[in-house]
């Protein structure tokens, strides 16, 4: 008797979500993750993975939506905060970005995504030397996640040539990357976050 994915809890399909999604089947991972939320319409995690494999897809505004419901129903999901953020700065959203990002500026120089948060704020005001500095300080301190850390690696390669312009030459906008960037290959928060 072949087993139906109606048989499984939202632990097991949140994990074929994520088995799904690193294959790069996508609508898979959807599938899977809207059938692990009507078991656990509370799960955080859930919502963060989901809004993940939106903005991997390119709907953005339901990854937001996703995320932000996340947040809301986990604060401490410190990965999902970031992404938000990165997510809204990405989007041109300014002031959100911030907004989200700012409670990982709380959790102290230990934590990687404090420096992350910290580097996100330097490029938004285009103090690309400061952010250079501090989002490497984040990779040097990320053993959890080394995923997010490619992630970062890719707005410093992008912005690479506004570090290295003279400081009288015109700045322009800085791009955040390719499609990717919004996902850190759904590894777990290090100990800042249980699951």
């Amino acid at each position: 008797m072949e087993l139906q994915t109606s048989d499984l809890d939202a632990d097991e399909l949140l994990h074929l979500a994520i088995q799904a999604s690193q294959s790069d089947r996508h609508d898979q991972a959807i599938t899977y993750l809207k059938r692990a939320m009507a078991k656990a319409p509370e799960n955080a995690d859930i919502y963060y993975f989901l809004g993940a494999e939106h903005a991997q897809i390119g709907l953005y505004e339901r990854a937001m939506e996703e995320m932000a419901q996340a947040l809301e129903l986990n604060p401490a999901l410190h990965t999902a905060r970031f992404q938000l953020g990165l997510l809204y700065l990405t989007s041109g959203r300014v002031e959100p970005s911030l907004q989200t990002l700012q409670p990982l500026e709380e959790l102290g120089e230990q934590s990687y995504f404090y420096w992350f948060a910290l580097g996100l704020g330097h490029l938004i005001r285009d103090e690309f030397a400061d952010c250079k500095r501090t989002l490497e300080q984040g990779i040097g301190l990320n053993q959890a996640n080394p995923a997010l850390n490619n992630d970062m690696q890719r707005i410093l390669d992008a912005m690479k040539d506004k570090i290295d312009a003279p400081t009288d030459a015109p700045v322009e906008e800085a791009e955040a990357g390719g499609g990717n960037l919004w996902l850190s290959a759904y590894q777990k928060d290090d100990d800042e976050t249980q699951h």
